[in-house]
């Protein structure tokens, strides 16, 4: 349910996330002074004492209070933004006092966390002396009807119900108040961007670099992790399927078959005729049933694919086709069973949607064996519009290719035609 739009105004005002942000800004300058003077002290006396090579310790164990300030800094911004921030500082490469120092002085991350450090202290001033003037000045107005009804005597008239005077000065007072809560509304709608920036400040200085090692592989393990979920998933929907079909389709048929071959031994002594029928229907189910379970263990692994490989399985799927569906498959070697499997499925869902959607007359299936990829291409002449975001089974097929790492791709613009690529990995 949407919000009316006077609660939406008044929202920032009220939110907890809005006081917190605004303590992070206020807090900026006295911390800005801390780690200015931590900064200053540090450096300067570790430069002075350098010639004598006393001031090397000083000057590392300044890096080591910058990097300990920086955390401190991260704990605000995830406590106080909702800006989680993780810090990725560079491994020694030896052990020991020198391989920890060489470390310190030598990671970009050291001198990115001292830069927002020293930035603390000028945003800090401007935002912090802005916003505690812009606080104060609403506070003020918004209690401004209090010591004028005491200056008064409105509050001990009204006490006393005596009625109060036009003269009281509370008309112009309560004025006031209407405008301190303008203004702190509208503070209210500036903080929390003020806190976003901040945010994003914290992340691109205190976070890992976008370029470094330690970023791509986080985001290799985050791939990894949604990929592995993805693959989780499908097999869950794929064991939902199963069992559906089993208990709708093969188990259904097979309790018909054993009841009627019962009454059919009932009636073999006294009603051979009748029984011999009964039989003759009841092997008609079971060969019925039998290629129920045939086409279900199709959908697991179509055994065309594994005995034959991808161009007989793109002719029989294109076979079962009602869109009249060209296939052409250029592959000097046979891909890994996963990967078969895979363009398999994409090939045999994008038809499925052809048949039932598009509305097409024609379809094409390409798939070619390059670079040690194997691209499939479907193409159709139908009315486009195919959009994952509505439909379990593109999204499904989209996990399982990048389950192994390949990619799909679906162009369906409105009005056609409708092409889905899909790369998969298969070795050179």
């Amino acid at each position: 349910m949407r919000r009316s739009m006077p609660r939406r105004v008044i929202a920032p005002l009220i939110s907890v996330r809005t006081w917190a942000t605004g303590c992070y800004l206020l807090g900026g300058l006295p911390l800005g002074v801390a780690w200015w003077t931590l900064l200053g002290v540090g450096f300067g006396f570790g430069a002075g004492l350098a010639v004598a090579l006393v001031g090397l310790p000083v000057l590392l164990l300044t890096l080591a209070a910058g990097r300990s300030a920086a955390g401190v800094e991260r704990v605000l911004a995830h406590r106080l933004l909702g800006t989680h921030v993780e810090a990725v500082y560079r491994a020694p490469v030896r052990s020991g006092l020198r391989g920890w120092s060489r470390a310190v002085v030598t990671d970009p991350a050291t001198w990115r966390d001292l830069l927002f450090l020293v930035l603390r202290l000028p945003i800090g001033l401007i935002e912090g002396a802005l916003l505690a003037t812009v606080w104060s000045v609403g506070w003020l107005m918004l209690l401004a009807p209090l010591p004028q009804a005491v200056i008064s005597g409105a509050i001990p008239a009204a006490l006393q119900g005596r009625r109060l005077l036009a003269d009281d000065g509370l008309p112009k007072a309560f004025l006031l108040t209407a405008a301190g809560l303008v203004l702190l509304t509208a503070t209210s709608h500036l903080v929390p961007v003020l806190g976003r920036a901040h945010g994003r400040l914290a992340t691109a200085l205190l976070g890992p670099s976008r370029g470094s090692r330690a970023y791509r592989l986080r985001l290799e393990l985050d791939e990894e992790r949604r990929q592995r979920a993805a693959t989780v998933a499908i097999a869950a929907h794929e064991r939902r399927r199963i069992e559906r079909d089993l208990h709708d389709g093969a188990q259904q048929h097979l309790v018909k078959l054993a009841m009627d071959l019962g009454m059919a031994l009932r009636k073999i002594d006294t009603q051979p005729e009748v029984a011999k029928r009964m039989v003759g229907e009841a092997r008609d189910r079971a060969v019925e049933t039998l290629e129920e379970i045939r086409a279900l263990a199709a959908g697991l692994h179509p055994a065309i694919l594994a005995e034959q490989g991808l161009d007989a399985a793109m002719s029989a799927l294109a076979g079962r086709c009602p869109v009249p569906v060209d296939t052409r498959v250029e592959c000097d070697h046979r891909p890994d069973a996963e990967t078969e499997t895979a363009a398999y499925f994409v090939v045999a869902e994008a038809l499925t949607n052809t048949a039932r959607h598009a509305g097409a007359t024609r379809a094409r299936v390409t798939i070619r064996c390059t670079g040690g990829w194997l691209a499939v291409e479907i193409h159709d002449d139908g009315r486009g519009g195919a959009d994952p975001s509505r439909g379990t089974g593109l999204a499904g097929l989209r996990d399982r290719v990048a389950a192994l790492s390949g990619t799909l791709d679906i162009d369906g613009p409105p009005g056609g035609p409708t092409i889905v690529r899909a790369e998969l990995p298969c070795g050179s």
